[in-house]
């Protein structure tokens, strides 16, 4: 009849809108994950971003160190030259 043919739409209408709620909640709840490991994706960047800079830091040091050593070596040479004489 009628009425069991509009009470059968119904309920597939029905399922269709509970099945729809279903994946649109997995959805949010797949971007929220999503959103939770870039968050944590962006703090182990900014820490290796922090490191990073503390090891150039440690490089330019080290670079700068061994300048100088290099030039007093080159400043030394020509004295002990002078005293092997």
């Amino acid at each position: 009849t009628e009425t069991t043919s509009i009470a059968h739409a119904l309920e597939v209408h029905a399922s269709l809108i509970n099945e729809t709620l279903w994946e649109t909640k997995a959805s949010g709840d797949a971007v929220a994950e999503l959103q939770t490991a870039f968050a944590k994706i962006e703090r182990e960047v900014w820490k290796m971003d922090n490191k990073m800079d503390g090891v150039v830091k440690e490089i330019e040091r080290q670079w700068i160190a061994t300048t100088k050593v290099g030039d007093a070596i080159r400043q030394i040479g020509p004295a002990v030259g002078w005293i092997e004489e």
